[in-house]
């Protein structure tokens, strides 16, 4: 493993089942035109992302770190086998979840349905601990992404952002639930990706301004990036001014499924390559508006990134 090496934790793994509609209607019959079975989830999404950018001098090869169980748990870990996503995986007793995604072609709109999924047991999350504590020696990053299992302690976020400072690499986190204290670890790099209206629910403030202010007042986070569908982005290094990211408009979006998970592999293997924060956001955020042009989530052509973020501005 080298130091270009990002380690992805991706705790709540899914075998997603992707639905595609002519148009989707509620209190209705609605027949699925095709279907599609996969491994869903944001840590998968990362990785699957992070082989679209190979062409780039700055691409990283990434590990997926994932809690699985019974015979979904082994279609999941065989369906990243089959996509080449090098992947650890760590036994659970209980079933991996499944997840539904359900594409509506008229609208360009997308409604996801989510099993419930059941509590990491300590002697799985020991395990998980020390081989990433290992790893980490000779990674380049690690990135933390999505919730955890349902009814999962959250100072599993904690304690592998506590490890990435003990280790002195930085740390992505894109999740939301039970992360508060791991934004409040000290001596760490660490990144916050999220969406608009996650990061006003974590700071209770309503104007991107005053988060941004609450974010670089209350917590350590080094670089806090926010996106907002397709609206304006946000991206801010800590001693450094708040910028703002336009991106341009899409027509004949297929699906926006995977986009958010797509900007945070784009942005952290830059990143870790030592490209300014602002401009590998433009990039990251390129890189998203070119996933929505597939139907697999964290998938896009390279070309298709490099056009869009000739149109991406930064003030």
């Amino acid at each position: 493993m080298s130091s270009s090496d990002i380690l992805v934790v991706g705790p709540n793994p899914a075998l997603q089942k992707t639905l595609t509609f002519g148009e989707l209607r509620l209190d209705a019959v609605n027949r699925a035109s095709a279907i599609r079975e996969y491994t869903g989830g944001k840590g998968t999404n990362f990785c699957r992302a992070s082989a679209c950018f190979k062409a780039s001098p700055n691409f990283c090869n990434t590990t997926l770190f994932t809690f699985v169980g019974g015979e979904t748990g082994k279609r999941v870990v065989d369906f990243l086998k089959g996509e080449d996503i090098a992947v650890h995986p760590i036994s659970v007793p209980g079933e991996t979840r499944t997840c539904v995604t359900c594409l509506d072609e008229k609208h360009g709109t997308m409604t996801e349905i989510i099993e419930p999924s059941y509590p990491v047991p300590a002697e799985s999350a020991g395990d998980m601990d020390r081989v990433l504590k290992e790893r980490l020696q000779h990674a380049g990053g690690l990135a933390i992404m999505g919730s955890l299992p349902d009814h999962t302690s959250p100072e599993l976020y904690t304690r592998w952002t506590q490890m990435a400072a003990e280790a002195k690499k930085p740390v992505l986190l894109d999740a939301i639930k039970g992360i508060e204290a791991s934004l409040k670890v000290p001596n760490v790099t660490s990144i916050l990706k999220v969406n608009m209206e996650e990061l006003y629910k974590l700071t209770g403030k309503s104007t991107p301004e005053s988060a941004f202010a609450y974010a670089m007042r209350e917590w350590t986070v080094h670089i806090l990036a926010v996106t907002d569908g397709p609206r304006s982005a946000y991206i801010q290094e800590r001693g450094k001014a708040l910028h703002t990211l336009h991106v341009p408009r899409l027509d004949s979006v297929v699906s926006p499924l995977g986009a958010g998970d797509t900007a945070d592999a784009i942005f952290f293997a830059q990143y870790i390559h030592g490209v300014p924060a602002d401009k590998a956001f433009r990039f990251a955020l390129a890189a998203a508006s070119a996933n929505c042009f597939q139907k697999d989530a964290g998938k896009f052509e390279h070309r298709d990134m490099v056009e869009i973020a000739k149109g991406v501005t930064i003030e």
